[in-house]
């Protein structure tokens, strides 16, 4: 907050009126009354330079003498420097304080508005590797891997193998995938859905659909996988996995 100079009735030592803070803490040899105001070293609304020299020092006294002096038939008022019109906002301020990061792609495309929080979240956790499987920091007391039942031939159950590589991931992501002209490839699970939602897009309901198919289909093989598991309660995965992708 910075006050401008107007009638002069701001404190000289204390109030914030230069840019850089109390003039007090400048000028330590000399008696700092808050009863001292700026108007004391106004002389026919101009600086009254040989009061300035006596007290600041040099680099301040430069600082000061540019400062435009005000009506002197108006109150001195604060501003808000961040603010390009001086006014104070919540929305400003927040701005201000705020640590700016460079966007993340695969973290914004994460969300949509049209799909469920916990749709999204799913995605979010499967991006910053937080799900529970148990090549991860999740799963960091788990030392052995289990295999993926949901293929013929079992694999170990890696994110990138169940989300990518599994034969689940490869049917859903082959069926949804060439009606939008995206063919699949075996890549790591970030470069892939990187390169999907990078996919040139020809109007706006192309746009959307390509934007929430990545998340429905990662939520789509969870929740099948954590159905499935609970229903047959480890026997015959395989085939309960089959019979629900015929589901489609």
């Amino acid at each position: 907050m910075l006050w401008k100079i107007q009638n002069g009735q701001s404190s000289f030592w204390w109030d914030n009126w230069t840019g850089h803070g109390a003039i007090a803490t400048y000028c330590p040899k000399y008696v700092h009354s808050i009863k001292t105001k700026v108007s004391y070293f106004i002389l026919d609304k101009e600086w009254d330079i040989q009061r300035l020299v006596e007290i600041l020092p040099d680099w301040l006294l430069q600082h000061v003498t540019p400062i435009k002096i005000g009506s002197e038939t108006k109150q001195d008022y604060l501003i808000w420097k961040p603010a390009t019109d001086g006014i104070f906002t919540n929305k400003e301020a927040w701005n201000d304080i705020r640590e700016h990061r460079q966007k993340d792609l695969l973290i914004n495309k994460a969300w949509h508005k049209n799909i469920p929080f916990k749709v999204s979240f799913l995605t979010w956790r499967l991006i910053k590797s937080k799900l529970p499987f148990t090549n991860n920091s999740v799963c960091r007391f788990v030392d052995m891997l289990v295999d993926c039942l949901c293929c013929a031939n079992a694999q170990p159950e890696t994110i990138q193998h169940f989300f990518m590589e599994s034969e689940p991931a490869q049917f859903l992501w082959k069926l949804f995938g060439q009606p939008l002209g995206i063919k699949y490839r075996v890549k790591v699970v970030k470069v892939f859905l990187t390169e999907w939602w990078l996919t040139k897009r020809n109007n706006g309901v192309h746009k959307m659909i390509i934007h929430i198919t990545p998340i429905i289909i990662c939520w789509v093989m969870w929740k099948t996988d954590v159905r499935v598991d609970m229903e047959t309660k480890g026997s015959s995965i395989g085939g309960a996995w089959n019979s629900k992708l015929n589901e489609f």
